[in-house]
């Protein structure tokens, strides 16, 4: 999203006053999606992130978000706890 931006700040020569109200739909969507359950878990599981970052494990948005997804995406009490006592073996 990063390079999106640059991208259309250098589009409009950097006149701030040309892009900040597209910034503003841009950022009020980009928080949106970027606090979802679903990326949490998704950016959590994925081993680019996981294993580079080390205290990603302690942190809760993340853990949340994965734990809210499993409850979400699988109804079985057993099967849910299954992926908990699983998990610290990933």
């Amino acid at each position: 999203m990063e390079k999106a931006k640059e991208t259309i700040m250098n589009s409009f020569n950097n006149n701030e006053s040309k892009y900040n109200d597209v910034f503003a739909i841009i950022d009020s969507r980009w928080t949106c999606q970027f606090h979802h359950l679903l990326r949490a878990t998704g950016h959590f599981l994925n081993p680019k992130f996981y294993y580079s970052n080390s205290d990603m494990k302690y942190d809760f948005e993340f853990i949340n978000g994965l734990y809210a997804c499993i409850k979400g995406l699988v109804s079985s009490k057993d099967v849910q706890q299954f992926f908990l006592t699983e998990l610290p073996l990933y």
